[in-house]
């Protein structure tokens, strides 16, 4: 009959059936790491593309920056006039607050010069009352 290293043809044809299942199920799942894989990257592309998206959506047109900072030159010039005529005002005040710390101390000497002068009339006019009136 056959020898022992003989292999009867069922018995190779069921041998190679095996294989080739085997083969199949192997490709089935490099099949389904691979579109694992793609799936993962095709998700990362459409998140990128999401955050391009939003970024388009909050980003300000060339147009709108450019009237804005138009805008901000415009305030920050009259900012710059305003301090500059707050400091001439300034100065001014400081000006004046001289001349009325001057004015005071003219007033204050006025007013001790009238108490005085009272003082003297009033001694003047008691001589003049006690020497003739009285």
């Amino acid at each position: 009959m056959t020898e022992s290293n003989d292999v009867s043809l069922r018995e190779h044809i069921e041998a190679l059936l095996a294989e080739h299942e085997k083969a199949h199920v192997q490709l089935a799942k490099s099949v389904e790491v691979a579109l694992a894989a793609q799936n993962d990257r095709l998700n990362g592309m459409n998140e990128f593309r999401q955050s391009l998206e939003d970024f388009q959506h909050r980003a300000v047109s060339r147009e709108l920056f450019d009237q804005r900072g138009l805008n901000v030159d415009t305030r920050l010039g009259t900012i710059e006039r305003s301090i500059v005529g707050r400091e001439v005002f300034n100065r001014e005040v400081e000006n004046l607050d001289g001349k009325i710390d001057v004015l005071r101390s003219w007033q204050n000497k006025a007013a001790g010069a009238a108490v005085i002068l009272a003082i003297v009339a009033g001694t003047i006019g008691a001589l003049i009352l006690k020497l003739f009136g009285g």
